[in-house]
């Protein structure tokens, strides 16, 4: 019984997208990444009639209940700030919400300006609540990336920004085996294929966990009947919102400031009068100086890499060679552009159809190959 997202190669399950590529390089098999079980139990096709936000409160309480202790990871995006917000305005206890820097502060405008002050607005409201504002020193760096080994602890490749956000994040998970972690997680990416529609994940887009070392909770999309609601909600938005010949173009996600005002208004996220951070997801080089380019994923990356160069950040060149070296494994054919600072290539999950009762997967679908 899986009860979590994950990856198959070779008949083996991992957690791990790092070994599934090491499996696959040796076996020469596909990597196949997979929904929960619970998942292929519930009828997609068919949307429940409670409300969305009575679903979640469900959701909400049920965390609660199972769990002893709980902490909420706030990053002040819409889909943390959706969750915090239930939690707080259905009086369901917080033991903790931690938000996590880069302690880069070029890289960290993102915190600073919007989750930190909502936290301060917020704190007299929930004095039983602990409050954590965590940031990472430049020992931080030094000691992490002075170990050689570092990467191959990893679990998601798709963390390889120099930033110690994630890394830390786990670490402190590591630490806490009896607090429950409640990540937002993100949106839900739709399909329109052949007159039906679909509902299916990018691993990269999903924070494939492995269970036996975290206690995690992914709000939106642990629990099935949660994510089918929100994608059915998304669906009947975008059918009344978008021409058809739009329909692929809105559901899958692309980052202009159009496209995610749908999406999040469609999904239950933010209210349409709601102002949300928007994602600024780059592809970028840039060369510094003469001698090297650095890359970088994100407008957040971009600004901290900058300034790491500029002052010699510690770390910063241990980290830069294990990057280069990892970027080599099979000939970088993995890593999007063949850098690992890009991400993996997204390995595609089931898909689930919202009008009908069956479960397709991307060869039965995209037979010349994934094209929307």
């Amino acid at each position: 019984m899986q009860n979590s997202f994950y990856y198959t190669c070779n008949n083996k399950i991992t957690y791990n997208k790092i070994e599934a590529i090491h499996e696959n390089i040796s076996s020469n098999s596909p990597i196949y990444f997979h929904v929960p079980d619970s998942y292929h139990k519930v009828d997609f096709s068919y949307e429940d009639d409670t409300s969305w936000i009575d679903l979640c409160k469900q959701r909400a309480l049920q965390i609660r209940n199972n769990s002893s202790r709980l902490r909420l990871w706030f990053s002040g995006g819409c889909d943390s700030k959706f969750v915090l917000d239930l939690f707080l305005t259905n009086n369901i206890h917080i033991d903790e919400i931690i938000t996590i820097k880069s302690g880069i502060f070029a890289g960290d405008y993102e915190i600073d300006d919007v989750a930190v002050p909502y936290l301060e607005k917020i704190k007299n409201k929930i004095p039983n609540t602990t409050i954590t504002v965590y940031v990472p020193t430049a020992k931080d760096y030094l000691d992490f990336y002075s170990n050689p080994n570092w990467y191959d602890h990893m679990d998601t490749p798709d963390a390889m920004h120099f930033r110690l956000n994630c890394v830390m994040s786990r670490l402190i998970m590591e630490r806490s085996q009896q607090t429950t972690e409640i990540l937002g997680g993100d949106k839900p990416k739709l399909a329109y294929v052949n007159g039906n529609w679909y509902t299916y994940f990018l691993d990269k887009n999903t924070e494939t966990i492995n269970l036996d070392r975290y206690n995690t909770v992914q709000f939106f999309i642990d629990d099935p009947c949660v994510h089918r609601k929100q994608a059915q909600m998304l669906k009947k938005y975008i059918e009344l919102n978008v021409p058809v010949c739009d329909y692929n173009k809105i559901a899958n996600s692309n980052l202009n400031n159009k496209n995610q005002n749908i999406i999040n208004i469609g999904c239950g996220r933010v209210l349409s009068n709601e102002k949300f951070i928007l994602k600024q997801a780059i592809q970028d080089v840039d060369e510094f100086n003469a001698q090297k380019k650095w890359y970088s994923y994100s407008k957040k990356e971009k600004l901290a890499l900058q300034h790491a160069v500029a002052v010699k950040w510690p770390g910063l060149e241990q980290w830069r060679k294990t990057v280069d070296d990892v970027s080599t494994i099979a000939q970088g054919k993995w890593f999007n552009s063949g850098r690992v600072e890009f991400g993996t290539i997204g390995v595609l999950s089931e898909f689930l159809c919202l009008n009908k009762p069956f479960i397709k997967t991307v060869d039965d679908l995209f037979p010349r190959g994934f094209n929307l």
